[in-house]
C-alpha cells in the first residue's frame, strides 16, 4: 500500500487526497513520471536519417566497385589465356618451323647428294658406287618419311623422330663423303 509523500500515512489507490494531512496524493502516488524530451527523439530520428542516407549512398558505391573488381578480374582472365594462346600457338610454331628445318635440310642434303652423284658417278657407276647411290636413295627417302610424320605429331613425340632424322642425316653425309671419295667413273 502506497504511503503519502508529505505525512506517510497509508492511502488506498485512486484516492486524489491523504486523509491525515489533505495534500494532494494523486499524482505524487501514481508516481512521477518524468516527461519525454523532444530532443532525444529528433536526434534518434537524425541518426536513422543519416545512417539510411549513408546505406543508400553507399551500397551502391560498394556494389559499383564489386561490379568493377569482377570486371577487371575477368579482364585479366581473358588476357591470360589470350597469352596463354599465344604461348602455344608460338610453341606449335616452333615446332612446325623445327619440322620445316628438318626438311629442308633434308632437301639441301638430297640437292648434295644430286651434285656428287653427278660429279662422280658416270652412266656406268660401279658396284660400290651403285650399292652407295641405292642406300643414300634408301636413307633419305626414309627420313623424308619421319620428317612427314613428324609434323602431325606432339612435340613430346616428336623430339625422338627429330633426333632419329638428325642421326640418318649424319649417316648419308657419311655416306655421301665415301660416294665422293669412290672416284669418277665413265
Amino acid at each position: 500500500m502506497p504511503k503519502c509523500p508529505h505525512c506517510g500515512e497509508p492511502f488506498r489507490r485512486g484516492q486524489d487526497r491523504c486523509y491525515a494531512c489533505g495534500q494532494k496524493v494523486r499524482a505524487r502516488a501514481a508516481g512521477r513520471k518524468s516527461p519525454v524530451n523532444p530532443v532525444v527523439f529528433i536526434i534518434a530520428g537524425a541518426v536513422m536519417l543519416i545512417a539510411l542516407v549513408a546505406a543508400v549512398i553507399l551500397l551502391p558505391k560498394a556494389g559499383r566497385e564489386a561490379q568493377l573488381r569482377e570486371k577487371k578480374a575477368e579482364e585479366e582472365r581473358v588476357r591470360d589465356s589470350v597469352r596463354r594462346a599465344n604461348r602455344e600457338r608460338m610453341s606449335e610454331t616452333r615446332e612446325v618451323k623445327k619440322v620445316d628445318r628438318l626438311t629442308a635440310e633434308l632437301e639441301k642434303l638430297e640437292s648434295r647428294f644430286r651434285a656428287v652423284k653427278a660429279q662422280v658417278v658416270g652412266k656406268q657407276p660401279s658396284t660400290q658406287q651403285q650399292r652407295l647411290v641405292n642406300q643414300i636413295q634408301g636413307e633419305l627417302a626414309r627420313l623424308k618419311v619421319m620428317a612427314q610424320r613428324a609434323t602431325s605429331m606432339t612435340e613430346e613425340k616428336r623430339r625422338p623422330y627429330a633426333d632419329t632424322v638428325r642421326m640418318g642425316e649424319r649417316q648419308v653425309r657419311a655416306l655421301i663423303s665415301d660416294l665422293s671419295r669412290s672416284g669418277k667413273t665413265k
